[in-house]
């Protein structure tokens, strides 16, 4: 059975789509052929245009290892760092690093 999604949803998961392709490089004519779904259909993905979570879309998400960006508590930013850091004493000192990081730049230019 396919999940219907509301607008947030298909929003967020076509954000999610879009930015994982780009940073993997991949176009969406190889995205077709890597996962045999019509490019025609992963743009309209991209941009959106769906309102149910079809077995397509699952197999897109599923090979771009990605999820939705959804703003519900279940994935919630700090949430989702926490889970990294958790991983490994190595994931835990990449997270330390990038907080420290963003505290510089803060400081240095601190929001109004």
């Amino acid at each position: 059975m396919t999940k219907k999604l509301n607008e947030n949803e298909s929003r967020d998961l076509a954000e999610a789509i879009h930015q994982k392709r780009l940073a993997l490089g991949i176009t969406l004519t190889e995205l077709e052929k890597l996962t045999g779904v019509n490019s025609g259909q992963i743009s309209r993905f991209e941009a959106g245009h769906f309102k149910f979570a079809s077995r397509n879309l699952q197999k897109i998400l599923n090979f771009l290892q990605t999820q939705p960006l959804t703003r519900d508590s279940s994935n919630a930013l700090g949430a989702r760092v926490e889970k990294f850091a958790e991983k490994s004493a190595l994931h835990r000192l990449a997270v330390e690093e990038l907080l420290r990081a963003i505290e510089r730049i803060d400081s240095i230019n601190p929001a109004d």
